[in-house]
């Protein structure tokens, strides 16, 4: 089962959890809330899903015009971080792992 999982990396971060929930905040926030979001992050659209090796989570972030890094938090505590890439990112847990949590960042 998933839980929601909150981080904040600063002022162009945007913390998420669950499955559809993205909270763009500079502080941690609870679940079914929403804060203005920072400008850059403003036309950033974050999801996760299954669809990894052996149903391996994923997390995945989409800032058109921006470079983009997306950490995922997978439920056996392990993490995977992008690259730096231009427009979208995506991090997946190991073969058959789901994900807890993620985070994103532009630059």
């Amino acid at each position: 089962m998933n839980r929601p999982g909150f981080v904040a990396l600063g002022a162009a971060a945007v913390a998420l959890g669950g499955s559809l929930f993205i909270a763009p905040t500079a502080t941690a926030a609870a679940p079914g809330s929403a804060s203005a979001a920072p400008a850059a992050a403003a036309a950033c659209s974050s999801w996760f899903d299954t669809a990894g090796p052996g149903g391996a989570g994923r997390a995945h972030a989409r800032c058109p015009g921006e470079y983009v890094r997306i950490k995922v938090v997978c439920v056996d505590g392990s993490t995977s971080r992008s690259a730096w890439r231009y427009g979208y990112a995506k991090a997946e847990c190991p073969y058959g792992v789901k994900w807890e949590s993620g985070e994103y960042e532009v630059r």
